[in-house]
């Protein structure tokens, strides 16, 4: 039987990695979502009410600004603090009369380590949280995700010992005044009319991932757009993000000023904002990172080249898009869009494009679709366009021929800055697209959509293991190299067992230790990347390192180690990657029982009164071996065993000379050993000697446990009959 031990945590964060900050829609509340709790009475600051109507004409000069900014000063003293197990909570609910949606603006904000902010709309079907100080911009600025409805509530978690180090500075809030029709209710398609979500085809799921729903800060308001990730010939994986300049060049000048750019610089960008299903009304979680840098833009195909300032690259399930840079007339296509706002579309174009130019320029620089089924509208703007292979060839610009009189499913024509034009630009690297997605000069005419790649295969090598790159796209290969010199030429076979891959056998009488793979991309034969995996161990059976007070040593394959009962044991070791751990209930249970498999540290106490019984651990690895460790409880005695043919030889040792002597010239001791698997008695004496044989002859193969009394101190030990 095995007894498995748990940490309860009253406020347990879930992974956040990197600077990501997530957004969970649900229809009903869930309180394993949001660990943290607010008392209902909670101050409610009410935002005074201004004209949403009047707003909403005025915003008919740039119809992609969707809420108006309201001036407040808020901070933690307008809150209030509630204490908690662990720390305490702070919270505090804002409130406007009949806008649709509230977004927040901070001036400062910093968390402490270990503590966290949540923002939910009034009944918490709408979680954007944890954030943190690990997901937090680097700047003081930091603007939320939007929250849809007319109450928000902030809730803060503090710990105690970092109490007072919380910093929260208000000073705008963003209230939104035109309606995000489908966010709260999923309609049918006859009342969507026109819209076709995303989640209905499947076909372009991996697509999907790499649109995002922008919003950014202009003049006292909010601007909304779409944009997407692009792919680079170097497989870097930046988070390059492509978007319709006039989205940014709001004064529409051609030109970026200053504020312009700083309004993209405090902007956020939500991927996966979208139906986690066809039918279903539940979304899926979406991903929100803040700011962006502008790197090229050309107004001539309305193309804006950002660079997003956080650490995208690490989210695996996003999609860099692939795009074709050729001048070839697509046969049909689609475009991927947040029209309004709203979550994920998808308008489908059937035929072949057409070409011409966009407000009578009189340039052949767009591609002119007529929607066969669906639409674009306000706030698709920057969308991609993408042709029968599902590769950008452009973005979205606009409907030069739109009139506000017809309703938009009526008007299904729409433009799209050229791709292939876009690539050279005006000439010079701030203008266009060949320096940021060709740094290195492939001259590649196409490329396809593809995830961040990375080195799959596993730390631990018992017999031998494959290694594969994850997401390698179509034309590139790859070349590995061992940092372990006589593993890179004895044990690694390149191109094994299917091309691109590897294979790392273990040599029978040598091990490899914290060894480096390196994977070198390449493609027409240049390396483009270049991948590293560390930490790789080929060694048989169990290896670990551990410490325990003063202790510390190695664990062997004789499985034994040595602690300190009443002090904190930890062992680091390869094979605690990913696996599973517990306690045998046959031995000592331990005070405390934690694992950290990122980490590959084991952690436990054994307690002070053991009996002398060891703690006994059972390990399975991730490779699905299963290892047995003895935490032999040591004082002031420990013992020495030589093993001979068919007996031991077992010597008291101790680190203390004052108990040596003392136990040389007074201090007779006794032992007796059992079978660890069945405590069947198989040995006992009395002895005044430090050293004493005991024969094992006609003893069955296995595990036994030889236990001392030496005064009243217990020690045990751990013998193996072979």
């Amino acid at each position: 039987m095995k007894r498995y031990c748990s940490i309860l945590l009253l406020f347990l964060l879930p992974s956040c990695i990197f600077a990501q900050i997530e957004t969970i829609y649900q229809n009903s509340i869930n309180s394993n979502i949001l660990q943290l709790s607010h008392p209902k009475n909670i101050p409610t600051y009410k935002i005074p009410y201004f004209d949403y109507q009047k707003d909403s004409k005025r915003s008919s000069n740039n119809p992609n600004i969707f809420a108006k900014g309201s001036d407040v000063s808020l901070s933690l003293e307008k809150g209030m603090w509630t204490n908690t197990n662990g720390g305490r909570i702070w919270s505090m609910a804002v409130q406007t009369g009949d806008s649709y949606s509230l977004t927040f603006s901070f001036d400062e904000i910093h968390l402490p380590e270990n503590g966290y902010m949540y923002i939910t709309n009034e009944d918490e079907t709408i979680i954007y949280g944890p954030i943190t100080s690990k997901n937090l911009p680097q700047t003081d600025f930091f603007l939320s995700d939007v929250i849809v409805g007319n109450k928000a509530i902030i809730t803060l978690f503090e710990p105690t010992d970092k109490t007072g180090e919380s910093i929260l500075e208000i000073s705008k809030v963003y209230c939104g005044f035109k309606d995000f029709s489908t966010i709260n209710n999923k309609q049918s398609k006859s009342i969507r009319g026109c819209d076709n979500e995303i989640a209905c085809d499947s076909n372009f799921d991996i697509e999907s991932h790499g649109i995002a729903y922008i919003v950014y800060p202009w003049n006292g308001n909010l601007a909304r757009s779409t944009g997407f990730l692009i792919a680079t010939t170097d497989l870097s994986f930046k988070p390059y993000l492509q978007t319709a300049f006039h989205t940014i060049d709001i004064d529409r000048d051609n030109n970026l000023s200053n504020e312009e750019r700083a309004a993209i610089q405090n902007g956020t960008f939500k991927f996966d904002y979208k139906y986690s299903s066809c039918e279903g009304n539940d979304y899926s979680k979406s991903y929100t990172y803040n700011g962006a840098l502008i790197r090229s833009y050309y107004s001539v195909t309305d193309f804006a080249l950002l660079e997003l300032s956080e650490a995208v690259q690490y989210n695996t399930q996003l999609t860099w898009l692939g795009w074709d840079r050729s001048s070839i007339i697509p046969t049909s296509g689609a475009s991927i869009h947040h029209p309004l706002g709203n979550p994920m579309k998808i308008s489908y174009e059937y035929n072949v494009f057409s070409t011409g130019d966009y407000m009578n320029s009189g340039l052949d620089n767009h591609w002119v679709v007529y929607f066969d089924d669906g639409v674009v509208k306000h706030g698709s703007s920057g969308s991609p366009l993408l042709n029968q292979d599902r590769r950008v060839v452009g973005q979205l610009h606009g409907n030069d021929q739109y009139n506000y009189l017809f309703d938009y499913c009526a008007q299904s024509r729409a433009q799209y800055g050229k791709f292939n034009l876009s690539w050279y630009g005006d000439g010079t690297s701030n203008s266009r697209l060949s320096n940021w997605l060709d740094p290195i000069g492939t001259g590649q005419m196409i490329t396809n959509s593809c995830h961040p790649i990375s080195i799959l295969g596993s730390h631990l090598i018992s017999t031998s293991m494959i290694f594969s790159i994850e997401n390698l796209p179509n034309g590139y290969t790859v070349e590995w190299n061992l940092s372990d010199s006589y593993y890179n030429q004895h044990c690694l076979q390149q191109n094994y067992p299917v091309p691109n891959q590897c294979t790392i056998t273990r040599a029978p009488y040598q091990a490899m230790m914290n060894a480096t793979l390196t994977a070198n991309i390449k493609y027409n034969g240049v390396t483009v990347r270049t991948l590293t995996k560390s930490g790789l161990y080929a060694y048989n059976d169990f290896y670990g390192e551990y410490t325990c007070d003063t202790i510390s040593g190695i664990i062997d394959y004789t499985h034994t180690f040595y602690v300190r009962p009443g002090y904190a044991t930890f062992i680091s070791s390869p094979n605690l990657v990913n696996a599973t751990v517990s306690y045998d209930p046959a031995g000592t249970t331990p005070l405390y029982l934690f694992l950290e498999p990122t980490q590959w540290r084991l952690s436990f106490t054994t307690p002070i009164n053991n009996n002398g019984v060891p703690v006994i651990l059972d390990i399975d690895d991730v490779l699905g071996n299963h290892y047995k460790l003895y935490a032999m409880p040591r004082g002031s005695f420990y013992f020495n065993i030589a093993y001979g043919d068919g007996y031991i030889n077992v010597t008291l040792e101790s680190d203390d000379e004052k108990a040596l002597k003392t136990m040389a010239i007074e201090q007779p001791w006794s032992y007796e050993i059992r079978s660890a698997s069945m405590g069947a008695l198989k040995a006992s004496k009395s002895i005044n000697t430090r050293s004493t044989t005991i024969s094992t002859a006609g003893w069955p193969k296995g595990v036994y446990i030889i236990k001392a009394k030496i005064g009243k101190e217990e020690v045990t030990e751990k013998i193996v009959v072979k």
